[in-house]
């Protein structure tokens, strides 16, 4: 993950309520660590599977296809859309990731990903410290306005103007 990338993930509500009981603030999982606090990929820790009953349908496959180039991950698991470094989306059988670049964000995947989030009843789960959000466009535009990535490219005008969020308008 590069330094200009905001990273979240979308996470079905019934998945947490399954394995919590509840939608908790934090999921300490998706939030970034320092290399030395990396797991061990030896003895990897088990993660809940959120999407067990909930299988990521094809048509948000098919959406990103029209939208960002099928790129090439490190593992075969996985799918991916986009470019290393850029906007893109990982897909797992229990995972559903996003990276938002900082220096060249799409508006559009933002608001795919927010369409999706909000016809399966999901929340997001910012990599900056786990933080759950609800799953809808001004609760993402504000996280990503207020990312680290946003400022360490001292990024400061262009994604608010005048209280109002630069992605309001759904781009065509």
């Amino acid at each position: 993950m590069a330094i200009w990338q905001f990273r979240f993930a979308v996470i079905p509500i019934s998945g947490l309520l399954r394995v919590h009981g509840e939608v908790p603030r934090v999921l300490p999982q998706y939030a970034m660590k320092p290399p030395e606090d990396l797991p061990n990929m030896k003895d990897p820790p088990e993660y809940p599977n959120y999407w067990d009953a909930l299988p990521i349908p094809e048509s948000l496959i098919k959406k990103l296809q029209g939208l960002l180039p099928q790129g090439k991950h490190w593992s075969a698991d996985a799918i991916m859309f986009g470019e290393d470094g850029g906007n893109e989306v990982v897909i797992w059988r229990d995972d559903l990731n996003c990276r938002i670049s900082a220096r060249e964000p799409d508006a559009r995947l933002l608001h795919l990903m927010v369409e999706f989030a909000t016809e399966l009843d999901c929340v997001f789960a910012i990599g900056e410290g786990g933080e759950v959000i609800p799953g809808n466009l001004d609760s993402l535009a504000d996280a990503f306005s207020k990312s680290r990535a946003v400022q360490d490219c001292q990024i400061t005008d262009g994604f608010v103007k005048g209280g109002e969020h630069v992605w309001d308008s759904k781009p065509e």
